[in-house]
Order: structure tokens, then C-alpha cells, then sequence
């Protein structure tokens, strides 16, 4: 995926503000979706990926802070946090109206869907 292209040209590049704006997203896409994705046939290829993803995140935290970068950590995480936000506001519930059949593999996203964010407790 685009988002594990970018994680290994940031560990790379060694831009460890950019590497901390990538946990939220690889949080998100990465670890949280374990949950999401049944394990069955075809998904096996993305629990691969989102072990990738977990891993990468240890790897990132472990480097920030083995080497006391909070600074850098707290910046580009804030950063991260704030992109992922408008990320999933504007393009990941577009995605959900307009395919409906993944709705299944998200639950509770019909709720925001239909009612907006008050509909979800």
C-alpha cells in the first residue's frame, strides 16, 4: 500500500518528524484493523500487511525514544493526528457512501453515515 511505500522511504530518508506523522495513520490502517478484517481466505494478505504496519510502529517508537526525540515525536504526531482527521472526514466516509458494500467490514460506521456523529455512542 501507499502508506507502507512512504514508511520505508521515511526509515530511509531517517526523517524521524515524518516518521511520527505516519503512527497515526499506521495506527489506524495498520493496527486498529485487525479488528475490522475477518480472518478468512482472501484477508490473510492484509493481516499481513497490518502485522507490517504494528511492527513498524514498534520500530518508529523505539527509535524516537531510544534516542529522547519527544520533541519531534509530539510535533509530528500532533501533525499526523490532525491529517488523519481530515482524512477520514473528507475522504474515508465519501468512500462509505458511495460503496456500501464495505460497510459490513466497519461497524458502526452506518451509524455516522446516516445520523452524523451524534448517532454513535
Amino acid at each position: 500500500s501507499a502508506l507502507e511505500i512512504l514508511t520505508f522511504i521515511a526509515i530511509i530518508n531517517g526523517s524521524r518528524v515524518f516518521l511520527s506523522l505516519l503512527i497515526p495513520f499506521l495506527l489506524f490502517f495498520g493496527t486498529i484493523q485487525f479488528l475490522f478484517v475477518p480472518f478468512e481466505g482472501e484477508f490473510l494478505l492484509f493481516h499481513l500487511e497490518h502485522l507490517v504496519m504494528s511492527i513498524s510502529i514498534v520500530y518508529i517508537l523505539l527509535s524516537m525514544f531510544l534516542r529522547f526525540q519527544f520533541i519531534r515525536f509530539a510535533i509530528g504526531f500532533f501533525i499526523g493526528s490532525v491529517f488523519l482527521i481530515v482524512f477520514i472526514l473528507f475522504f474515508q466516509l465519501d468512500f462509505f457512501k458511495k460503496n456500501t458494500k464495505y460497510l459490513r467490514y466497519v461497524p458502526y460506521i452506518e451509524n455516522v453515515l446516516k445520523k452524523g456523529s451524534k448517532g454513535v455512542r
